[in-house]
């Protein structure tokens, strides 16, 4: 048998007392039967354990794998003992490990003897309680491993938890600190690029080409910081959760029209063609119509920044299963496959570069997804590289949720007039949007008054008569919301017919719309626009003669 010396058999009487050798493999065991107890062939270290040892042998009638010191050839060994109650005796084995005992047990079932039954029998309820125990150890192995991955990942849980609350409110801050940073940079650089523009119109025969080059370029990154600061302002409210639809039934062919018409000449100045095609008789839909706008604004800016100059870029508009359809196609480099999955996330960009060097953030298509989806309606892109790009929007013609909203009809202006007749009461604060619009109206040949709070506003009113005012919201001494109040109360208390009023401000569509509600007849935003001055103007003054 290998590793023999490392082995011991024994029979214990239940006082302790050895009564029989059956297998000796230490040399210091000889004539140990009758002569010594279990504990004299312990080393004395093992004392404490070897009593625990015996007392769980006769508690329980059996003790598996206790490690209990013994002296062989004179040097201390340790050995795995193992004891099994039969009948009132004790059979103890010890060796190396559990596979030298198995052999032992298998060596001493070989000798036919009295003490063969008692040997087999100890090691039947030695095997079947090892195999227990070991299945025990095994599961309870696992258990504990299971019991530990649990731990670790109800921590990580609570963990990812404090996380997700930690990276919420550093996002909201982040959205917070970016729109008010948009905002307050919303209108310097819309009057940047309008005193530009007045610059040009008064000294284009004056400056020289590379004067004129210079202008064009002010003009140009000027429009592209507003644009950036418009999609900073859009993308902080959507991922605020502020995406409200304002509702109205409209005609789709006529909202994409309006949505043109602005782009125009951003794409005659790179001498591209932009071709509308919209399917006769489109029934009217339920859309939000400043978030479809914006839909149709944002696909076509891309597709214009990404076409080269003599190209074309195609708007079809028609419907498809009950849905409307709406295409935007140009006729550019294309995009490359591997980087189509990162095309609608925010401040991501592809390997595609627009052909006149524009810049770009990354939010524009990632804002028209959002306000797609907020429509219940999807977004999609096809593209080959070197033959252009279409992105394809689909919305359902009627939603499920949502309310009409306040929709007016206004009148069209078919040939804008540059000169109308009528007084208006200008009240607006800040220096740099009186100067532009007493330009802009100077150029209309419009009679008007300027003054810079709601206070002036109403005494003005007190002193003179006007067909028309211009407010602004945020007013020193008395706000426009205030004044707007006021006026209305005072016209219902004296019978009087309703002054029209347009509200002049840089908040958003669903604020600005609180404001039709409470009495306003249009809306004027800010930064100011001399075509959009002109058509609100349009829809309220008459055009003079001639």
């Amino acid at each position: 048998m290998q590793n023999s010396l490392n082995c011991l058999a024994i029979v214990c009487e239940a006082s302790g007392r050895i009564r029989e050798v059956l297998y000796n493999g230490l040399k210091d065991m000889e004539n140990a039967a009758g002569d010594l107890f279990f504990h004299d062939i312990l080393h004395q270290d093992s004392m404490q354990k070897a009593e625990n040892f015996w007392k769980q042998l006769d508690e329980q009638g059996l003790a598996l794998n206790w490690e209990l010191n013994v002296q062989v050839n004179g040097e201390i060994c340790t050995l795995d003992f193992t004891g099994v109650r039969v009948q009132d005796n004790m059979v103890i084995t010890a060796g190396d490990s559990r596979d030298i005992l198995n052999d032992l047990y298998q060596e001493l079932l070989k000798v036919n003897n009295e003490q063969t039954n008692l040997i087999r029998e100890a090691y039947k309820k030695y095997s079947t309680q090892a195999r227990e125990q070991q299945f025990m150890e095994e599961g309870n192995t696992v258990l504990q491993e299971m019991t530990s991955l649990n731990n670790e990942l109800t921590n990580a849980q609570r963990e990812l938890a404090r996380q997700i609350v930690r990276l919420e409110k550093l996002n909201s801050q982040k959205n917070f600190f970016l729109g008010m940073a948009a905002h307050d940079l919303r209108n310097p650089l819309g009057s940047i690029k309008l005193y530009a523009e007045l610059l040009q119109e008064d000294m284009k025969h004056q400056l020289s080409e590379t004067g004129a080059g210079m202008l064009d370029k002010i003009q140009s990154l000027s429009r592209f910081m507003l644009g950036m600061v418009e999609d900073l302002l859009d993308v902080t409210k959507i991922d605020s959760g502020q995406i409200n639809l304002q509702l109205e039934n409209v005609r789709p062919g006529r909202v994409v029209q309006d949505a043109l018409d602005p782009l125009r000449m951003l794409a005659r100045e790179k001498d591209i063609s932009l071709n509308c095609h919209v399917l006769e008789d489109l029934p009217q839909v339920n859309l939000d119509v400043a978030k479809f706008t914006q839909m149709v604004t944002n696909l076509l800016t891309n597709a214009i920044k990404y076409s080269p100059s003599g190209s074309t870029v195609d708007v079809r508009l028609y419907t498809r299963d009950g849905y409307l359809v709406l295409d935007v196609s140009d006729y550019g480099q294309g995009i490359p496959g591997e980087e189509m999955d990162r095309l609608f996330a925010e401040y991501q960009t592809t390997s595609s570069r627009p052909t006149q060097g524009e810049g770009s953030v990354g939010l524009g298509l990632a804002i028209a997804r959002r306000l797609v989806e907020a429509h219940d309606g999807t977004i999609e892109v096809q593209s080959s590289q070197g033959a252009g790009t279409t992105f394809t929007i689909t919305l359902p013609m009627h939603l499920k949720s949502g309310h009409d909203a306040l929709h007016k009809e206004k009148k069209t202006i078919e040939q804008k007039p540059l000169n109308f007749s009528g007084r208006i009461l200008v009240a607006e604060d800040e220096p740099m949007n009186q100067t532009i619009l007493a330009r802009y109206l100077d150029k209309m040949g419009v009679e008007y008054k300027l003054v810079d709070n709601g206070q002036k506003v109403l005494q003005a009113l007190q002193e003179d008569s006007f067909d028309l005012i211009l407010l602004d919201i945020v007013m020193p001494e008395m706000s426009g919301v205030e004044v707007l109040q006021r006026l209305r109360t005072i016209e219902k208390e004296q019978g009087r017919e309703k002054l029209p009023v347009v509200v002049m401000s840089a908040l958003d569509h669903e604020e600005q719309e609180n404001f039709l509600q409470a009495g306003a007849d249009d809306l004027l935003p800010k930064p100011f626009n001399f075509q959009r001055l002109q058509r609100v103007l349009g829809s309220i003054l008459s055009p003079e003669a001639g």
